[in-house]
């Protein structure tokens, strides 16, 4: 690609999806360095949930652009990151 086909905002919307991939690369072999072992503590599956949830969070903001959605739509998938996140938190640490 030239620079001319990406432009500017193109531009910087390639780095963020490239950094955003990164960062999903490294949350992925934080979890199975985490959870790779046969038996998981419970703090290791917190640690693991919360990795789901930020890559989740990152793939809907940044792969998916709600980040440019609408606010009623961002806050919507906002609020399910969360409640799913601390859902999955609050049942591992009652199981």
């Amino acid at each position: 690609m030239t620079d001319e086909m990406v432009g500017k905002a193109g531009a910087g919307k390639l780095f963020a999806a490239l950094l955003c991939g990164a960062v999903l690369i490294g949350l992925s072999a934080f979890s199975y360095a985490i959870g790779g072992r046969s038996g998981i503590s419970p703090n290791s599956a917190i640690l693991l949930f919360c990795a789901a949830g930020l890559k989740i969070l990152l793939i809907g903001l940044v792969f998916m652009e709600l980040a440019h959605a609408p606010r009623f739509l961002r806050r919507v998938f906002l609020t399910y990151c969360a409640v799913l996140s601390v859902g999955l938190v609050a049942l591992s640490t009652l199981l």
